[in-house]
């Protein structure tokens, strides 16, 4: 049996239209994304001094699965995203609507925390022994205290981001093309389309890591 060790130091946004049919991309339009370009907000990378530091998962009792980030990604470009996936109008306060379900299974309302709704793809390390590297795939909103942060001489502004997922409304599922992954974590040339299922309020992908 393998285990992970560490994580992906990515985690990266995508707009989604109202049916979770579409992964749109960039920030405004609706273009769709077909490239990991296309995110509207991306947290750490490879170069500068954007990272991620440490990424938290839970799931509640109902199957929603939280997401905390704690990165130093700040500056005006992101900070242009972030005010569109989470808006800073009294308007967009956070509603949360009780989750029902019927007799065949349907599911409505769920958390909505003031946001547009995202797929994030949040990267994992890569099993031990092995080729493939733990990807999380969920549809949800930013919470409004995304962006909060402390700042004092000598430690690096850290501002926290918080995600929510809500079920998956795409009746066929939500397909996430293979070039929506970033190439330098993931082999985009040889894995299948994952799909995150109709009703799913997260999944996990084991794809392939790039050589």
């Amino acid at each position: 049996m393998g285990a992970i060790n560490s994580g992906g130091g990515r985690c990266a946004f995508f707009r989604v239209s109202a049916d979770h049919a579409t992964i749109y991309s960039g920030t405004s339009g609706t273009t769709e994304a077909t490239a990991a370009s296309g995110a509207a907000l991306v947290l750490g990378g490879t170069t500068g001094d954007g990272i991620v530091v440490q990424t938290d998962y839970s799931i509640t009792e109902t199957g929603e699965l939280n997401i905390k980030i704690n990165q130093t990604t700040l500056d005006d470009t992101s900070d242009a995203a972030v005010k569109v996936l989470v808006p800073r109008t009294s308007s967009s306060a956070t509603v949360t609507t009780q989750t029902l379900i019927d007799e065949t299974g349907r599911s409505i309302g769920g958390s909505a925390s003031g946001g547009v709704h995202v797929l994030c793809l949040s990267y994992g390390g890569v099993i031990s022994g092995g080729t493939k590297r733990m990807v999380y795939g969920a549809i949800g909103t930013l919470k409004k205290t995304s962006g909060g942060h402390s700042q004092k001489a000598g430690d690096w502004v850290a501002p926290g981001f918080e995600f929510v997922s809500v079920p998956c409304l795409a009746a066929s599922g939500l397909t996430i093309a293979a070039d929506l992954f970033v190439a330098d974590l993931i082999d985009v040339a040889t894995i299948t389309d994952p799909v995150l299922g109709y009703k799913y309020y997260y999944d996990r992908f084991f794809l392939t890591e790039a050589a």
